[in-house]
C-alpha cells in the first residue's frame, strides 16, 4: 500500500498566502486617516484607498463595512457590526480581510447572512447564528471564496451557507473556508464546476458539500474537492423542511468528481448519513475517490451508490477506522483493502484551513473521537471487536449490522427512502420536484431549494 498521509496536514496544500503589508495602519486608521475622518467620508477614503478600518478594540459601525465594493477594498483587522444587510461582490471587484487569516470579523446581529458573489471574498469571519431566514452567500461561476469561515452557521428554515444559483463552464474557487452548524446543506455548489480545497464542513445537515454539474455546465468538466475535512461530531441541526440526515460529500447530479486527499470523521450522534453518497440522479457521474482517510462510528456505508451502479465509482488508496460500517458500495474493495498500515491521525479544522475560528464549530474540539490524538490499528480493531460483542449480545452481530447498511435498512435510510424521501431532504424529496426547472429559476424566492 502507498505511503498514507497519517500526519495531520502532511499531504495537504499550504493555505493560500494572504500577507499584507505589515506597515499597514490599524486600529482604525485608513491610510494614515484619523478616526475622525473616517466616520465623515468613509466612502471616500475607500475608493481612494481601498481600506476601510474599525474601531480600536470594537466593532466598527454598519456604514464602514463596504458591502457592494467597487475594485479591491481590503478591511482592515478588526470586529465589524453586521445587520444582515446584502453583500454584493461584482465580476471585477473583491471584498478582502487584512491581516492574518480570522483577523477581520464580521457580528452578525440581525437579518440574515447573505450576498451575491461574483468576484472574490478572502479572509472574512461571520460570527452569530443566522437571525432570519434564508441565509446563503450566492456563490457564482467565476467566483473565489478564500477564507470564509462561519462557525455558528445557521439554523433558520432553509440556511445554507454557500449556493450556487446556476451553472455554466467557468470555474468556482473556494478554499480555506469553513461552515458549520447548517440546518440545510453547508455548501450547496452542485451546478458549475468547482475546485474547493483546505475546507472544512462541520456538522451540517443534509450535506456538507453537494456537487455535480447542470444547468448549462459542459460535459467533460472536473470538480475537485481536496485536502479538506468533512465531520459530523454534533448532534445535527434541522429545520422546518427535513429532519437530521447528514451525509458529507453528496455527488447530486453528473460530472466528473473527484475527492482526493480528504478526512471524513463520523461519530455516533444524532444525524449521521453516509460520508459520501452518489445520488439516484448522478447516474452517468464518474467518482474518483483517492488517499482519503476515514473515521466511522455509525451503521452507515462509508459510500452509498444511489445510482444502481450507473455512476463509475473507484476507490484508491483510503483508509478506514472505527468501530461502524467499512462498506463501499458500487466499487470493488473489500475491508481488507481499507486496513491502515499505521497509525492514523486526523486534523483538526484549523489545520485544513489555516483559520483558527474553524475549530469554534460546534462538536470540534481536541481529544473528542479521533482527535485525540493517533488512531491506533489495535485500538481501531479493538473497538470494533468490543462492538460485536455488545451486538451479539443483543442477538445481531456485526456483519449483521453491515449487511442492514448495505440493503438500505439503516436509520439514515428510514428518513431518506426513494420513496419520496419525506423525512430527511425536505424539498428535496423527489416526488415534489426538487431541482427542477421552476425551483432553480431565476426568481429569487425559487433559486434556493429547500431541502437538499
Amino acid at each position: 500500500m502507498a505511503k498514507r498521509h497519517n500526519e495531520a496536514g502532511a499531504e495537504k496544500d499550504d493555505a493560500t498566502d494572504r500577507s499584507v503589508d505589515n506597515d499597514a495602519p490599524t486600529g482604525g486608521e485608513v491610510g494614515g486617516s484619523s478616526r475622525r475622518s473616517v466616520l465623515k467620508g468613509v466612502a471616500a477614503a475607500a475608493a481612494a484607498v481601498g481600506t476601510v478600518g474599525g474601531l480600536p478594540g470594537g466593532a466598527a459601525a454598519q456604514g464602514e463595512l463596504p458591502l457592494e465594493p467597487d475594485g479591491e477594498v481590503t478591511l482592515e483587522p478588526g470586529e465589524y457590526s453586521w445587520d444582515g444587510s446584502q453583500i454584493q461582490i461584482g465580476p471585477d471587484a473583491a471584498l478582502v480581510g487584512g491581516g492574518s487569516p480570522g483577523d477581520v470579523v464580521l457580528n452578525l446581529e440581525s437579518g440574515t447572512m447573505h450576498g451575491e458573489v461574483e468576484g472574490t471574498l478572502e479572509n472574512v469571519v461571520v460570527r452569530g447564528a443566522n437571525p432570519e431566514a434564508k441565509a446563503g452567500l450566492n456563490v457564482n461561476p467565476g467566483a473565489t471564496v478564500d477564507g470564509f469561515v462561519w462557525p455558528e452557521g445557521g439554523q433558520q428554515s432553509e440556511d445554507r451557507a454557500l449556493y450556487t444559483p446556476e451553472g455554466g463552464d467557468e470555474r468556482l474557487t473556494i478554499r480555506n473556508s469553513a461552515w458549520g452548524m447548517m440546518a440545510n446543506n453547508g455548501a450547496y455548489v452542485d451546478k458549475p464546476p468547482v475546485t474547493m480545497e483546505n475546507c472544512a464542513a462541520v456538522n451540517n445537515n443534509i450535506a456538507g458539500i453537494r456537487v455535480g454539474h447542470r444547468e448549462g455546465t459542459s460535459e467533460g468538466l472536473t470538480t475537485e474537492v481536496r485536502n479538506s475535512l468533512v465531520a459530523v461530531t454534533a448532534d445535527i441541526p434541522s429545520d422546518d423542511t427535513n429532519s437530521p440526515n447528514a451525509r458529507g460529500i453528496r455527488v447530486r447530479a453528473p460530472g466528473h468528481i473527484v475527492i482526493e486527499n480528504c478526512y471524513f470523521i463520523y461519530l455516533d450522534v444524532n444525524g449521521p448519513a453516509n460520508p459520501i453518497e452518489v445520488h439516484d440522479e448522478a447516474a452517468g457521474a464518474t467518482v474518483e475517490i483517492r488517499n482519503c482517510t476515514f473515521y466511522n462510528d455509525t451503521d452507515q456505508e462509508l459510500v452509498r451508490d444511489k445510482s444502481g451502479g450507473s455512476a463509475d465509482i473507484t476507490v484508491e488508496n483510503c483508509v478506514a477506522v472505527g468501530s461502524g460500517s467499512f462498506t463501499i458500495e458500487g466499487a470493488d474493495v473489500s475491508e481488507s483493502d481499507l486496513a491502515a498500515d499505521g497509525d492514523v491521525s486526523f486534523p483538526l479544522p484549523s489545520d485544513v484551513t489555516g483559520n483558527p475560528a474553524a475549530d469554534e464549530i460546534e462538536g470540534v474540539e481536541s481529544g473528542l473521537g479521533p482527535w485525540n490524538g493517533s488512531v491506533s490499528v489495535a485500538q481501531a480493531d479493538e473497538e470494533t471487536a468490543g462492538d460485536a460483542e455488545g451486538e451479539s449480545a443483543e442477538g445481531e452481530t456485526a456483519e449483521d449490522a453491515s449487511e442492514g447498511g448495505s440493503d438500505g435498512k439503516s436509520s439514515g435510510d428510514a428518513e431518506d427512502s426513494d420513496e419520496g424521501d419525506s423525512g430527511s431532504d425536505g424539498a428535496d424529496d423527489e416526488e415534489s420536484g426538487d431541482d427542477s426547472d421552476s425551483e432553480d429559476s431565476e426568481d429569487e424566492d425559487d433559486e434556493n431549494v429547500c431541502g437538499v
